[in-house]
């Protein structure tokens, strides 16, 4: 803003004088302002002008010449000509920028997601691998059992020459190394739907260990590999998953024959360390009191300090530093380690290339610590150093006798028992051959052999002809249901009678279903699979029942007045902490197995179970009551541990007794 103040040389009559002004460049004409001598510009933008003024004297004649000053306004810096290139510059490198940015941005969503689906396509390739391998796992499974018994029999015969037994000990060896195989690939399936548990035996985890390590002596012999097996205590009784055990070192040590040359060295070895000596442990994981440290070290090919962490992925093949690649599967380590997370311990890897590799696994063998993790699917009755023996798909009842007279109890596997009764021996082994991929099978001749095998072994499932000698299929149901040890097993009746009576007599008996002969094998899978189900639904039902109150369960007849027997007799002994599952099953007259059987099929719970969710209901009763102290009810309701109370209380009710107590 400023501002022109001019003034005429007339002197006479002053006042008189008028002026007008222009500023070239800006104003569009002369602007007459009578005798204001001033004139004022604001915000004029920046350029050359030139300001003109003239005047008039008294008499009204003007100078038309007047008088001119130039005036230049000089830009800001911001709008010098450098200033707009800067601008301009600046400006196209923002554009750039933005572009590049987005670009950029949009690049790396694509190589995302690009890498996304390439994860995927993975995942998938790598689930349709694991699911064809399972499912010929499971198609080659009952053609193997069948090689490998007949196999077992000639090389057990004394008719066999040397030569031919060299032979077929060959074939029965790769034979079981298939069946291993195909045993790991159904196991990992297992494991990604997340039906794996532990179930734990009693037994020398020592000498466990060294009977797998000593398989490998042969091998070891014929390649000179010195071969070692090194512990510090020869007997170490604990609980152990013999099954996952077995798995683990086996494969371990199969990776270390695998990759070390003829004339190397490989050490196993075992250790029982507390939870105070471990080197090693997950921060902030709460630990075991005790694991079993097992150790495999070799000094084969080693591997790479940056492929250390791909070995337990599955279909992950090793190659040494020269580039040469190892067949394999590819799903021996990868089962070991989750087998490992299974347990809830760890395995620690240290190796180089060319020195050979040392796996160390620490397994937990603390039960209380795997029981409170949930990590147990059930205590094995029978021994470890001797379920071994027995087959998940045993069908020789004189092996269970066998076991049973050694005063030992049957394996609780997890796979249903199915008895077939049935005098017709080829008829008998169709429905063996057509069930024994899934189930466990035992036979029995006619029905008063069934009915004691029935008595005796507790099946899960029964299917019975109609006509057999000694005693009928109708006349068997009628028995079954009227005893009680027996009384809640689905029975089947599989019959070439068609008639209407036959079917009624036989239902109204106490039969679950009723097939006729020929059968379709898929119609009575289906049957078999419905009425297992459904017994498991009504396990869990009577379970929940039991749980709620010990004096208030909803049952029929012959389980009725059993479960009340089982009850009372607990109840009586509520007090002894000393009360366990052989006192109770002398007390209401059967064996420990047909004891766990019953209950296992009634409330899906084991015996001990069974007792110690009594115990834990008698004491909310007493606590409830509040007329005796926390300690005074543990050991009022059987438990000497008062740590142990407080754990297994926790499990049932998801707080401490003296939270409930409080609330």
């Amino acid at each position: 803003m400023f501002s022109f103040e001019f003034a005429a040389l007339n002197y006479i009559s002053p006042e008189k004088n008028q002026y007008a002004y222009m500023l070239e460049g800006f104003d569009p004409g002369w602007n007459e302002i009578k005798s204001t001598r001033t004139a004022t510009y604001t915000n004029l933008d920046p350029g050359d002008y030139v300001f003109r003024v003239k005047a008039s004297n008294n008499d009204g004649i003007w100078n038309e010449e007047g008088a001119s000053i130039k005036i230049r306004i000089e830009p800001p810096i911001w709008k010098k000509w450098w200033a707009y290139l800067i601008q301009v510059m600046v400006g196209l490198g923002l554009i750039f920028f933005v572009i590049h940015y987005f670009t950029s941005r949009q690049r790396l969503k694509n190589a995302l997601d690009m890498e996304k689906l390439e994860l995927e396509k993975m995942y998938e390739s790598d689930q349709m691998k694991t699911r064809f391998f399972a499912n010929i796992a499971h198609e080659f499974h009952s053609p193997l059992t069948l090689i490998l018994g007949p196999l077992e029999k000639l090389i057990a015969s004394q008719k066999i020459d040397v030569t031919s037994q060299s032979s077929l000990k060959l074939i029965y060896g790769h034979a079981k190394r298939l069946q291993r195989m195909t045993g790991q690939l159904k196991e990992i399936q297992k494991i990604e739907t997340g039906d794996l548990q532990l179930s734990l035996a009693r037994g020398n985890i020592i000498r466990f260990v060294e009977n797998i390590a000593n398989s490998f002596r042969d091998y070891a012999v014929e390649h000179r590999i010195q071969y070692r097996f090194k512990t510090e205590k020869d007997t170490v009784i604990v609980w152990f998953d013999q099954d996952k055990l077995d798995k683990i070192i086996y494969n371990l040590l199969s990776n270390a024959f695998k990759f070390t040359p003829d004339g190397g060295e490989i050490t196993i070895q075992i250790a029982i360390l507390s939870s105070d000596g471990m080197t090693t442990g997950r921060p902030g994981k709460r630990m075991a009191a005790e694991y079993a440290e097992i150790t495999v070290q070799d000094n084969g090919i080693g591997i790479a300090e940056d492929k250390i962490e791909q070995v337990f992925q599955r279909h992950y093949h090793i190659q040494d530093y020269q580039g040469q690649h190892y067949e394999g599967s590819g799903i021996g380590l990868a089962l070991a380690y989750e087998l490992i997370q299974l347990y809830g311990g760890e395995i620690v890897v240290s190796s180089k290339e060319g020195q050979g590799a040392k796996f160390t696994a620490h397994i937990p063998i603390d039960e209380q610590y795997l029981e409170e993790n949930q990590l147990v699917g059930e205590f094995n009755l029978l021994p470890a150093n001797l379920s071994s023996d027995l087959d998940a798909n045993a069908s020789d009842l004189d092996q269970i006798d066998a076991l049973e007279i050694a005063d030992q109890k049957i394996s609780m596997k997890d796979i249903p028992i199915i008895l077939i009764v049935e005098d017709d021996e080829e008829v008998k082994n169709y429905i063996k051959k057509t069930l024994e991929a899934r189930y466990r099978i035992l036979c029995a001749e006619n029905g008063l052999d069934g009915f004691k095998k029935a008595a005796k072994i507790i099946p899960d499932l029964i299917i019975t002809d109609i006509k057999m000698p000694v005693l009928s299929g109708t006349e068997l149901v009628k028995k079954l249901r009227e005893d009680e040890k027996t009384s809640h097993i689905p029975i089947i009746l599989l019959t070439a009678y068609s008639a209407n009576e036959y079917q009624i007599d036989g239902l109204s008996k106490g039969a679950d279903a009723y097939l006729t002969k020929p059968f379709n094998v898929d119609i009575l899978h289906a049957q078999i699979s419905n009425l297992l189900e459904s017994r498991r639904k009504l396990r869990i039902k009577f379970s929940r029942k039991i749980q709620l109150d010990p004096q208030q369960v909803d049952i029929e007849d012959t389980d009725e007045k059993f479960l009340k027997l089982v009850m009372a007799t607990i109840e009586e002994h509520m007090g002894d902490s000393k009360f366990n599952a052989e006192i109770l099953s002398r007390k209401v007259g059967m064996s420990r197995m047909q004891l766990y059987r019953k209950l296992r099929g009634l409330t899906n719970q084991t015996v001990h179970e069974f007792i110690r969710s009594i115990r834990l209901k008698r004491a909310v009763q007493l606590l409830e009551q509040k007329r005796m102290t926390i300690t005074e009810v543990a050991y009022e309701v059987g438990f000497n541990d008062l740590t142990y109370f407080a754990r297994c209380f926790r499990k049932q009710y998801q707080k401490s007794p003296s939270e409930y107590l409080s609330r």
